[in-house]
């Protein structure tokens, strides 16, 4: 008695011959159907992947307006934290604000020597999409801890429900380390809740050489970007991109 045949061509039916890949008959358009559909699923998936990695990517940081890099630059506490690159659009005009206070709490020149209790530096310009405000603002002070906000001690991920215009308290989203720089990231109450001029601010804080900073970026609707931009940003303020 003959064997039965090993080729699984031959055994089911067909003729030793058929190939799948000859792309003839039922076979052929079958094969070419999931063909189509396994490269369509493929680039969905691959369109939602970047589309995921952009909505959470930072972004991009222009070159600072040099009157407000000087300005910066000119308060001997905020040396270290001055950043050369922004979240903002390079083409457009910049509201720039610094001040400096003595330890009396009075207003005094920015190269003032008295200018030790505290610092500040604001920069408000037009934003890169999609965020709806782009405003920075750093400051230091040897004496006052920043972010000194009343919140939560468990840390939270960051969720755009963390944006309630109407939370009235800060939130922490944890402990982190960039750049070598170890801090705190906290989300400042929205300004209509008192958080003042960096409400609804995330803002690094951290210590360094006996100097306490903040550096904060106002937030938007993608919380995971405004993390990785603020990153950005401290990286360039501690002039380490």
């Amino acid at each position: 008695m003959a064997s039965r045949s090993d080729d699984p061509a031959t055994a089911s039916g067909h003729p030793s011959s058929w190939s799948p890949t000859r792309g003839s008959g039922r076979g052929g358009r079958m094969l070419r159907l999931v063909k189509r559909a396994s490269g369509l699923l493929a680039l969905a998936l691959l369109t939602t992947a970047c589309g995921a990695a952009s909505r959470n990517s930072a972004l991009p940081l222009a070159p600072t307006p040099a009157n407000a890099l000087d300005a910066c630059l000119k308060m001997a506490l905020m040396h270290a934290v001055c950043p050369p690159r922004v979240p903002t659009l390079s083409d457009h005009p910049v509201v720039l604000s610094a001040a400096c206070l003595d330890s009396a709490g009075a207003r005094v020149p920015l190269t003032s020597k008295r200018c030790r209790t505290a610092a500040a530096w604001s920069l408000m310009g037009a934003p890169p999409r999609p965020a709806d405000i782009a405003h920075v603002v750093i400051s230091a002070s040897p004496d006052d801890r920043q972010c000194t906000w009343p919140h939560e001690l468990r840390a939270h991920a960051a969720n755009d429900r963390l944006l309630n215009p109407h939370r009235v308290r800060a939130v922490s989203l944890g402990p982190v380390r960039w750049y070598g720089q170890s801090g705190q990231l906290v989300l400042a109450p929205p300004f209509a809740r008192g958080g003042g001029v960096v409400g609804g601010h995330l803002e690094f804080c951290s210590r360094a050489n006996g100097v306490n900073y903040a550096i904060t970026l106002h937030a938007w609707p993608r919380l995971a970007q405004v993390v990785a931009t603020l990153k950005s940003l401290v990286g360039s303020a501690l002039q380490r991109r």
